[in-house]
């Protein structure tokens, strides 16, 4: 399953006020809806309704501008069919929006979306981030 990802422009604001102001931006949450939806930078949190939310569960390759985000959604929860998939930061922004081939609904949805923003690594907090699992690449440290 593949689609399209887009940082919205409140997304791209918030990173360069990390930027700026050194205030890291707080990834939080997923959203999950079943409407079709054209990823756009103007797109904002009204203009998405989901029928699920839930914790980013798992945030890996977090190296060289690039980071990912994994989400999963149990079978039990999974009520509807998946079309778009959204990033909110811990303030309630809308980071980036996701359109994907539909995931039929009552079965178990994993989806990982994979951001590239130049030093994102260093505007974004995810040492805050409740997840379950954090996978970070350890051979980048020095010894």
């Amino acid at each position: 399953m593949q689609g399209n990802t887009l940082l919205t422009s409140q997304g791209i604001n918030a990173l360069a006020q990390a930027n700026q102001t050194g205030t890291l931006a707080k990834p939080k949450t997923f959203s999950f809806s079943s409407q079709d939806t054209t990823p756009s930078a103007t797109l904002k949190k009204e203009d998405i309704t989901p029928w699920i939310t839930k914790e980013i569960t798992m945030v890996s390759n977090i190296q060289n501008g690039n980071v990912e985000f994994t989400c999963t959604v149990q079978p039990n929860e999974s009520t509807q069919e998946v079309k778009t998939v959204c990033i909110y930061l811990e303030d309630g922004t809308l980071f980036s929006v996701s359109n994907i081939t539909g995931i039929g609904a009552g079965l178990k949805q994993t989806v990982k979306v994979q951001i590239d923003y130049e030093n994102i690594d260093g505007l974004m907090d995810f040492v805050n981030i409740d997840a379950d699992y954090y996978d970070l690449n350890l051979n980048m440290l020095d010894a």
